[in-house]
């Protein structure tokens, strides 16, 4: 998911996607899930939501949508009464931290069946899109109910009614939009991740609560501080108290780290979708937002972002933001449309 979104915004090929969750899903989780993991099922089915907002391949979801239904019939085999995803957890990974990490997995759950939602009403499926909305209905109800702490106003680390907030949860949830935005403060309060590929998506999720500034220091200090380790590509794994020896090894072996790990390159999509605001809303790039957060201290920041129509280009700089848009789409900025033959140009 992380790195369909860093090949969106810089080169865009959609066929490394499209091979990629194909040869995932062929297989199938009955026996074991996608690389033995739980979440990671859940994630082919985001991701072939997301694959079809950034690239816009009917015909991929058309031939892959009975092996999507077929793995979230499975996935739904091993949730107990209430919907939550409890048995055959073999390995559930969520991120390389101790944490309590259930509730992020019902996150997850209740992401994947809006996304199967989502999938189901572009092959005009309403049967199935019914199901499954019906599903994650009853399964955010049950979510609000046992993994939502209302005193502390966040997410639990498990869906148990009594279990202390932790970050996964809360930013997965915020990203995922199963979190109201009232709830907002009290996630901004919880503790830290474990690796790039989920800072990742907590900063896209403190950019979703408007804390762009906060987002921007935490990027520089977490990513800044790999490249003054050395790090010339991104790193599967960072931690900045790691001295020069340690900070190779993983998986409990010296040099067993990746030093050139796609979900690790968050920062190449969230300096565009994020700091800029520029993010599809229908498939394939045909209407686009356009939603700035760019702290003066980032000005000037220019973005090229690869469309199949062509490219968005955008500059902001002294809070004047310009941006040109490809023939054939249109840029939604406050309330407003903006054509090729329209481009924005406006001073913030």
């Amino acid at each position: 998911a992380m790195s369909m979104m860093v090949n969106a915004y810089t080169f865009r090929n959609p066929e490394i996607v499209r091979r990629t969750l194909a040869i995932l899903g062929r297989a199938g989780i009955a026996n074991e899930d996608i690389n033995g993991i739980a979440d990671y099922s859940l994630w082919w089915v985001i991701s072939q939501d997301r694959y079809q907002l950034y690239f816009g391949d009917m015909e991929h979801l058309r031939r892959e949508w009975p092996r999507i239904k077929a793995l979230l019939k499975e996935v739904e085999s091993r949730c107990d009464e209430n919907g939550l995803f409890t048995e055959g957890l073999d390995w559930l990974f969520i991120d390389w931290t101790n944490i309590e990490k259930e509730n992020a997995l019902q996150v997850l759950w209740w992401w994947a069946q809006e996304s199967a939602v989502s999938l189901a009403n572009r092959m005009n499926d309403p049967q199935t899109a019914a199901y499954w909305q019906d599903k994650a209905d009853n399964l955010k109800k049950v979510l609000y109910e046992r993994g939502y702490d209302p005193v502390r106003k966040a997410w639990r680390g498990k869906p148990d009614g009594q279990s202390q907030p932790n970050r996964h949860a809360n930013f997965l949830a915020v990203i995922s939009g199963l979190a109201h935005p009232s709830q907002y403060p009290g996630i901004l309060d919880v503790t830290a991740v474990g690796t790039p590929y989920m800072a990742g998506f907590e900063y896209m999720a403190l950019s979703r609560m408007r804390a762009p500034e906060r987002m921007l220091r935490e990027m520089k200090d977490y990513w800044g501080g790999m490249i003054a380790q050395g790090a010339t590509s991104f790193w599967e794994g960072y931690d900045v108290r790691e001295d020069s020896v340690t900070q190779y090894s993983f998986y409990r072996r010296p040099f067993g780290k990746s030093l050139c790990h796609a979900w690790s390159s968050g920062p190449a999509a969230l300096i565009p979708s994020e700091l800029l605001g520029i993010r599809p809303i229908s498939d394939g790039w045909k209407v686009f937002e356009i939603d700035p957060q760019v702290p003066l201290s980032m000005q000037p920041l220019k973005a090229t972002i690869p469309t199949q129509y062509g490219d968005i280009n955008v500059t902001m700089e002294n809070n004047r933001l310009r941006v040109t848009i490809p023939e054939g789409t249109t840029g939604k900025f406050q309330g407003k449309s903006y054509t090729a033959s329209t481009p924005l140009d406006v001073q913030l």
